[in-house]
C-alpha cells in the first residue's frame, strides 16, 4: 500500500462537521482500508451509521481502541492510518502533500477536462492562456507599454505577467491565464514556468486543495461548483451567487450546457504535457 499525506478540512464521524467532501474522502479510504468479508460504504458524501460503525471497526481492528469514538480528525492516528492503506487510484484523487503527478493524470480525465472548459468559460478567458484580467492596466513591469490600455492579453508565458488592474472602483487584480491565477496564488504553487501546459495542471491542482475533484469525478458536478467557488469568483455557491461580495457569477444551468458539450463533444482545447 502508498503512503500518503492526505488532507481533510474538518473531522468527519460522529458529532463531526462532517462536510460533503471530506465525508467523500473519509468513505473513499475506508473502503480501502476494510476487510474484504466487511461491505464497503457508499461514497456519498453522507455521514451516515454505516459510515460511522465502519471508521469504530477500523478503530477496533486496526487501531486497537477498546472505546473507538468512530470519528476522523484532520490529524489524527484514524486519519494517519486510512493514509497509509490509500489505493493509488485513491491518492492520485485526492488532496495530498505531493498532488504534481497527481494532476497531470488528472488533466487527461474526460470530467476534469469539462470542468477546466467550465472555469474558462465562467472566467471569460476561452481558449487564452495569455489572458489578463479586463480593465485598466495600472502596473506591467515586465510590458511596460501595456500601462494605461484596456482590456489586454500577453504572447509570452515563459512567466506570470504580474500585470495589476484595475477591475473597477473598489477591486484591483493581477489575475492572468485561462484560469485567471493572482500572482500569489502562482507563486505558492511554484510552476516553473506559465504555458498552456503548466496552466493546465496548476488549475487541477488549485481544484485537489479545494477538494473538488472528488465530487467531479462522482459526478457531482454542483457540488464540485459549489466547493470551487471560494477559489473562482465566477463559480457561483449555493445560493446562487458569487462567494466574493461585489463580483458576478455564472449560473449552474450555463455551467450545466459547457461541462455537457465536453462530456458528449469532446474537449476544445487538448492538453499536451510541456
Amino acid at each position: 500500500m502508498a503512503s500518503a499525506k492526505i488532507k481533510i478540512s474538518a473531522a468527519v464521524g460522529r458529532n463531526c462537521p462532517n462536510k460533503s467532501a471530506d465525508v467523500r474522502v473519509v468513505q473513499r479510504l475506508i473502503n480501502d482500508s476494510l476487510p474484504d468479508p466487511l461491505r464497503p460504504v457508499d461514497v456519498d458524501g453522507t455521514c451516515a451509521p454505516p459510515t460511522i460503525d465502519a471508521i469504530e471497526e477500523i478503530q477496533r481492528r486496526n487501531l486497537h481502541m477498546k472505546f473507538p469514538d468512530g470519528k476522523v480528525n484532520r490529524v489524527g492516528p484514524t486519519l494517519t492510518f486510512l493514509a497509509a492503506n490509500a489505493s493509488p487510484e485513491t491518492i492520485a484523487t485526492l488532496p495530498t502533500g505531493d498532488d504534481y503527478d497527481a494532476a497531470v493524470q488528472l488533466t487527461r480525465n474526460l470530467r476534469v477536462k469539462a470542468m477546466l472548459n467550465v472555469l474558462a468559460f465562467t472566467e471569460g478567458t476561452g481558449t487564452d492562456y495569455g489572458k489578463v484580467v479586463d480593465g485598466l492596466v495600472l502596473t506591467s513591469p515586465y510590458y511596460p507599454e501595456l500601462v494605461g490600455k484596456r482590456n489586454v492579453s500577453v504572447t509570452d508565458l515563459t512567466r506570470h505577467p504580474n500585470i495589476l488592474v484595475q477591475v473597477n472602483a473598489t477591486l484591483t487584480s493581477t489575475a492572468a491565464g485561462r484560469y485567471q491565477f493572482l500572482k500569489d496564488t502562482w507563486n505558492g504553487l511554484k510552476m516553473r514556468d506559465f504555458s498552456a501546459a503548466s496552466q493546465d495542471i496548476a488549475a487541477v491542482r488549485l481544484m485537489q486543495q479545494a477538494y473538488m475533484i472528488e465530487p467531479l469525478l462522482a459526478d457531482d458536478l454542483e457540488e464540485a461548483v459549489h466547493i470551487g467557488a471560494q477559489v473562482w469568483a465566477s463559480l457561483p455557491t449555493a445560493t446562487g451567487g458569487s462567494y466574493y461580495g461585489g463580483q458576478t457569477a455564472r449560473s449552474m444551468a450555463q455551467i450545466r450546457q459547457v461541462y455537457r458539450q465536453v462530456i458528449f463533444s469532446g474537449p476544445t482545447f487538448s492538453f499536451q504535457q510541456g
